[in-house]
């Protein structure tokens, strides 16, 4: 703050040499008011005094006064046109930033359109159960396949040996199998209890060797059906495998999109939010500086 203190001096006016008629009355009164002029800052104060020098005591005050006047208009106007300039500065920095908030909305909200990203967060939660639940069931699917690849190839290795093959546990869950073999063992006692009374051509020995033959024949065709199934289900396993491993795949693609999705979005958010929120700063910055450019006052 700087206080101006007047002090108004008179003094006998004084004639100037004859070569001031050769300068022209503007500068004659310039040149005289100035040298009738002093200011000076008093010493360890924020004072300074203005004297002026004049015959007529009225004159002297008016002066001094209207130096202290001009020089707070000064002031006035300096600060002014500061204000001024950083209002222009404001304002078009203020339209750059409102164009891109329009430009950051505007992107966001063709985004939600095109991608329907509103739902995004709800399908993400939808999609990453899909996911958890399919790599379950595809886990379960792959150790029912392992458990029944490994049964086919110990059957496998025992269809050269009928009588092995017959007795694995797998087979002999069959009932017709287990039926058909208990049936077998019977008629083969029978027809050795027979072959010691009668001979081969007897019709009682006929007649258990043809059931002999036609059981073992039926025994055989249902362990092939057996294996056959087992063999089946395998190929059912491999199958479902398969397919449940291809809906894992095409379900861990779209959980990849929808992340993606999700990370655009958040993107085009966080863009828009920063814009908005930059352009409110400058617009606050911008209506202080309004308002400071209406104050008339200065520290003089």
């Amino acid at each position: 703050t700087v206080v101006v203190r007047l002090v108004n001096m008179t003094a006998p006016a004084t004639t100037t040499a004859a070569a001031d008629d050769d300068i022209p009355v503007p500068g004659r009164v310039v040149g005289a008011v100035r040298q009738a002029l002093s200011v000076a800052p008093l010493t360890d104060s924020r004072l300074v005094d203005i004297k002026f020098e004049s015959a007529d005591p009225a004159m002297a005050a008016r002066v001094a006064n209207g130096f202290a006047q001009a020089y707070i208009e000064t002031e006035l106007e300096s600060k002014f046109a500061a204000t001024k300039q950083a209002g222009d500065w404001l304002e078009a920095r203020l339209e750059e930033q409102r164009k891109k908030v329009t430009d950051a909305e505007m992107a966001l909200q063709n985004y939600k359109q095109q991608q329907d990203a509103l739902s995004v967060v709800d399908q993400q939660n939808i999609v990453v159960q899909r996911l958890s639940e399919l790599n379950a069931a595809a886990t379960r699917a792959k150790t029912e396949r392992i458990g029944k690849e490994e049964v086919w190839n110990q059957i496998d290795r025992l269809r050269t040996d009928r009588s092995a093959l017959e007795s694995y546990p797998l087979i002999l869950q069959n009932p017709f199998v287990s039926q058909l073999r208990t049936q077998l063992a019977d008629l083969q006692r029978q027809q050795a209890q027979l072959s010691e009374r009668y001979g081969e051509r007897h019709p009682e020995m006929v007649r258990v060797k043809t059931a002999i033959e036609s059981t073992e024949k039926r025994l055989v065709q249902e362990v092939d059906k057996t294996v056959e199934g087992i063999r089946g289900e395998l190929n059912a396993a491999r199958q479902q495998e398969r397919s449940l491993t291809n809906a894992l795949d095409a379900q861990k693609a779209e959980t990849l999109s929808l992340n993606r999705k999700g990370l655009e979005y958040d993107g085009l958010e966080r863009e828009a939010v920063s814009h908005r929120q930059l352009y409110e700063a400058l617009l606050r910055q911008a209506n202080r500086v309004g308002l400071e450019s209406e104050v008339k006052a200065t520290s003089v």
